[in-house]
């Protein structure tokens, strides 16, 4: 039997995408993901940690406060001119 999601029926159409920052306070309990490294990459606090160093670029979308899901734009190289 297929496990039932806790956002089953909720349509995230019309939900505004937010680019995450640490100070935003989102709870990432109970936050699932077909590839579980991503699950890891947020709650051990990579993401906090490569968004702090300007590494990387997050943008999250959350309901009531829960995370359901989030987006991660890395840079690949440094040119200094």
């Amino acid at each position: 039997m297929k496990k039932k999601s806790k956002f089953d029926g909720i349509s995230f159409s019309p939900t505004e995408v937010e680019l995450w920052t640490p100070e935003l306070d989102v709870s990432a309990r109970g936050f699932r993901c077909q590839l579980g490294e991503f699950v890891t990459y947020w709650k051990q606090g990579s993401i906090a940690r490569e968004v702090a160093a300007y590494l990387c670029r997050c943008w999250i979308i959350h309901h009531h406060e829960v995370l359901v899901g989030y987006i991660t734009l890395f840079t690949d190289k440094l040119i200094v001119q």
